[in-house]
């Protein structure tokens, strides 16, 4: 039985369209379909071109794959991208059973790499997704190749309650004007957000509430050892959970292989915020081993 994202008197098609309106600014053909897991049906988006390098994207809080809009252009020039809708929030999976633990997830992962066709990828999060992709690659180390992680929500250090009861707050009493307030919290001095990606959180939160059950949460030493893949960490000096240079300080002491950097004049949605900037080391991380080799 799918478990429901909606309110009473949700609308799925209004969530379904304002997500269909993003996606349409990709401006590259994108293919959407659905994976089948012992979780339900995951929904993601596929882009790029067949046999390239994978990279697998797992999107932020109360966002979706849509949030990868001003990303998957240039990402997907180079690898085959898959930007997957998180089971449980407020996208279009299809959850039959909630993912409820740091093991669910390495085990879901597991599973659509098993759909997609490929044993093993690149993977990267933004926000709640970092998290996520920081637990995948903890735990299934062998799974994947590099690891990019944007504003990790939580993971290297805890997020701030302040943080924490905007986010509670915006998602039991959604007024345009609270949610609209959070999102500018979220994003640094002078920068803007595409503002249809915005419309678009502002409809899901209205009409749907998150059942994700994998809280972020602050990552053990032992944990972050286990990342043994190449990984790139960045975060907004004006990030909202946590102080960036202590993040990125922590990171450095503890991950095994790790480049960690802090973005001047950015926020918390710093993918969406300095997209050229954080695409363009996306693709110098991830394309330095071919390049040593002589491709690309």
């Amino acid at each position: 039985m799918m478990v429901s994202i909606y309110r009473k008197g949700g609308s799925p098609q209004r969530l379904a369209e304002a997500y269909d309106r993003t996606v349409g600014l990709m401006r590259i053909p994108v293919e959407t379909r659905y994976a089948a897991t012992s979780y339900g049906r995951t929904h993601y988006l596929a882009a790029g071109p067949e046999g390239a390098p994978a990279l697998v994207l797992f999107h932020g809080f109360c966002f979706s794959s849509s949030g990868w809009v001003e990303n998957i252009r240039e990402l997907s020039s180079a690898y085959r991208v898959y930007a997957v809708d998180l089971p449980g929030d407020i996208n279009k999976s299809e959850p039959e059973r909630l993912i409820r633990s740091k093991k669910d997830c390495a085990e879901w992962f597991e599973e659509l790499l098993q759909v997609f066709g490929i044993r093993h990828a690149h993977i990267g999060g933004h926000s709640y997704g970092g998290f996520v992709a920081m637990i995948v690659a903890s735990l299934r180390p062998s799974l994947v190749d590099k690891l990019v992680i944007l504003s990790p929500g939580a993971g290297v250090l805890p997020q701030s309650r302040r943080f924490f009861f905007r986010c509670v707050l915006a998602g039991f009493l959604p007024s345009e004007r609270r949610i609209h307030a959070l999102l500018d919290d979220m994003t640094g001095e002078g920068n803007t957000i595409n503002p249809m990606l915005r419309r678009q959180v502002v409809v899901a939160l209205q009409n749907a509430l998150p059942q994700v059950k994998l809280l972020p949460s602050r990552m053990s030493d032992d944990e972050l050892k286990r990342i043994t893949a190449p990984a790139l960490l960045l975060i907004g000096d004006q990030e909202v959970q946590y102080d960036a240079e202590r993040a990125v300080s922590r990171a450095r002491a503890v991950m095994p292989d790790v480049r960690a950097h802090v973005i001047r004049d950015a926020g918390h949605g710093l993918p969406l915020e300095k997209p050229g900037e954080v695409n363009g080391l996306i693709l110098d991380f991830l394309g330095e081993e071919r390049l040593m080799n002589g491709v690309g």
